[in-house]
């Protein structure tokens, strides 16, 4: 049974440090919440609920913001569509796993496999649907 470590990335081998926050931008708002978010920078924004990370769904849990502020047109912000969830799977291990599609890559384009450090061209592990 593995543990997890609050603000630390549960897909990042070694359990790399997430930066802390409680607001996301979207679509020219800034939306506040009431828990703190936890943002990866390879797999996506996470909260914590019952001592575990998930994945955070935004357009699930954007009705949750206890604050929402527009912000200046100049100021770019992420669209709905940087905070799509996509499952990918691992060609060699076989083993799946969700984060957002708009995240970073290797140089390569290549996604890491949170099981075997396997590094995978993304469009090869991104499940279609």
């Amino acid at each position: 049974m593995m543990v997890e470590t609050e603000e630390c990335c549960p897909l990042c081998r070694g359990g790399k440090a997430m930066r802390h926050s409680i607001s996301i931008t979207c679509d020219g708002k800034s939306y506040t919440f009431p828990y703190p978010l936890y943002y990866c920078i390879w797999h996506g924004y996470f909260i914590w609920r019952r001592g575990k990370h998930k994945l955070f769904n935004f357009s699930k849990h954007q009705c949750e913001a206890i604050r929402v502020d527009a912000l200046p047109s100049e100021v770019l912000t992420s669209k709905l569509e940087d905070y799509l969830i996509v499952e990918m799977e691992c060609p060699y291990c076989k083993e799946t796993w969700k984060q957002y599609d708009k995240t970073w890559t290797t140089q390569s384009g290549e996604v890491i496999c949170p099981f075997d450090g396997a590094k995978i061209p993304k469009e090869k592990a991104v499940v279609k649907k």
